[in-house]
């Protein structure tokens, strides 16, 4: 069964078809923008599961290290250098 944000992408995908088809350039721009933030949220779906199935494993300590997904996260939802916010100050 497809995602909600799955549904999007593919609605997004036909109506940006359709307004190319048109040559209707705000709606390619509205689209093509609708695009990129389902794929932002599909990639942030994408990792949060990760953290979460690794919380739930029974060993979770014998599985991938945790950082990794930490850091797999982080940089989905924010562009700052992995070693925290300070990192570069």
């Amino acid at each position: 069964m497809a995602s909600e944000i799955e549904k999007t992408l593919r609605y997004e995908a036909r109506y940006l078809s359709a307004a190319k088809s048109c040559g209707d350039e705000v709606t390619i721009e509205y689209a093509e923008m609708c695009l990129a933030a389902a794929d932002h949220i599909k990639a942030l779906e994408t990792a949060a599961k990760a953290v979460i199935a690794q919380w739930d494993t029974p060993n979770w300590k014998l599985t991938e290290p945790t950082a990794k997904l930490i850091e797999a996260l982080r940089a989905v939802v924010s562009p700052q250098p992995s070693g925290g916010p300070d990192a570069n100050q």
